[in-house]
């Protein structure tokens, strides 16, 4: 038999092996683990069907997630501006590329650059509203992560003989970081406003898209109206999102792991066409 066809037949199997091995790695290992943590966070939206991604990040671009934009403190205008300098880099690279080849001599079509500009402003746009999402998502995180240190804190509070806007107060007053100022600023609103401090977490609650403060503002009311003992009832509810941290980290971080597996099996395949090559280079030679 050629030993051409022979090493060819080998390395179509390896190069077979490594793609099955890379879509392996790609598909998800435990399907039940998405609606496991949907149950155990309820503002966790579920993993939409890849059209509908599309479809939604285009929409984001005219109408972009309210709480989105508020828990990450921004603005419709700035989000417009930093969605427009995206596209705006995009539709730049193509023609300079362009201009570039030109000056070296190569001949490049106007349709070429014209077309690719179009297509990288489409995709950096689309790449700016995945990335507010991407930094919600994490903001969202960090708010939880302040919530439970807020809880723990106003639950102390309680025990010690604090009143429910008192033991607000104090517990805000002693934090740091923006979830701490972001509340403390909602309870001087109230305060100023003359307003109950349960309805205003409520609303930032409802704004941020961040249940666990609506939760908080729910328990805080029981307690004013009917001097009801919530001590308990706020540490169930700080284990309860400490478990929706450790289950979103658990998440994380099995997702990290498997980019990195697909990344190493890609890595493979570069590293057996490097190692093929020269080898089918020299038999045909020969």
């Amino acid at each position: 038999m050629n030993p051409l066809l022979i090493a060819a037949l080998a390395f179509g199997c390896l190069f077979g092996a490594a793609v099955a091995y890379l879509i392996w790695q790609l598909v998800p290992a435990t399907p039940a683990l998405g609606p496991a943590l949907a149950r155990l966070d309820p503002d966790r939206r579920p993993e939409a069907h890849p059209g509908r991604k599309v479809t939604g990040a285009l929409t984001a671009l005219v109408a972009p997630d309210p709480a989105d934009l508020a828990v990450l403190g921004k603005t419709r205008g700035q989000f417009a501006m930093s969605v427009a300098a995206s596209a705006l880099v995009g539709l730049l690279i193509a023609p300079l590329l362009a201009i570039s080849l030109a000056r070296l001599g190569a001949h490049v079509t106007f349709a070429v650059p014209a077309v690719a500009g179009l297509l990288l402003a489409a995709a950096m746009a689309l790449i700016a509203v995945r990335d507010l999402k991407t930094k919600a998502v994490k903001a969202r995180r960090r708010y939880r992560k302040g919530v439970k240190a807020y809880i723990n804190q106003v639950a102390s509070a309680v025990v010690s003989g604090y009143g429910p806007v008192e033991a607000l107060e104090r517990a805000a007053s002693v934090g740091t970081g923006e979830v701490f100022d972001r509340i403390r600023a909602t309870l001087n609103t109230s305060r100023h406003q003359q307003e109950e401090p349960w309805d205003q977490l409520r609303t930032l609650g409802a704004t941020l898209r961040v249940p666990a403060l609506g939760d908080l503002g729910d328990n805080m009311q029981a307690a004013g109206a009917n001097g009801a003992d919530v001590y308990d009832t706020l540490r169930d509810a700080a284990a309860s999102l400490r478990d929706q941290i450790r289950f979103d980290e658990l998440a994380a971080a099995k997702k990290g792991s498997t980019a990195l597996d697909a990344l190493g099996a890609a890595l493979l395949m570069v590293g057996i066409g490097i190692a093929v090559y020269p080898f089918l280079l020299s038999m045909q030679i020969r």
